[in-house]
């Protein structure tokens, strides 16, 4: 299955991309030490672009692009966004099983794809 995203925001609406841009370059400044202007400037482009580091987001789900043993692909739960010293930049997610795992952003971009996107209670 191929998904492209046309226009996030016209799903997530003016205020939430506004709100995802600026905890991108939040994360930039404070995680990569960039410049306010260049980390707003990246956080745009990545914003324009769909991009998985700032798009992915607690309360999303997402499903594996692999079936397992039934046909269905498994669904994981973002719990939080990490930074790793190591690993760079990260989510946690909830297995359907229940396990906590941390993954780097990249292997969900590769491995994931996005199923749902939480809805903003006060809409």
């Amino acid at each position: 299955m191929f998904i492209v995203l046309y226009g996030i925001d016209r799903i997530v609406g003016p205020y939430r991309a506004a709100e995802l841009v600026n905890e991108y370059r939040r994360r930039l400044q404070e995680e990569d030490s960039l410049p306010e202007r260049a980390a707003l400037a990246v956080a745009c482009t990545a914003y324009a672009f769909n991009d998985i580091y700032i798009l992915a987001s607690p309360g999303q789900v997402w499903k594996s692009f692999g079936l397992d043993d039934m046909g269905h692909s498994e669904p994981i739960s973002i719990i939080e966004r990490v930074h790793d010293p190591l690993g760079g930049h990260c989510v946690r997610v909830l297995t359907a099983c229940g396990i906590s795992e941390i993954i780097p952003i990249d292997r969900l971009g590769c491995d994931y794809y996005l199923s749902s996107w939480p809805q903003d209670p006060a809409d």
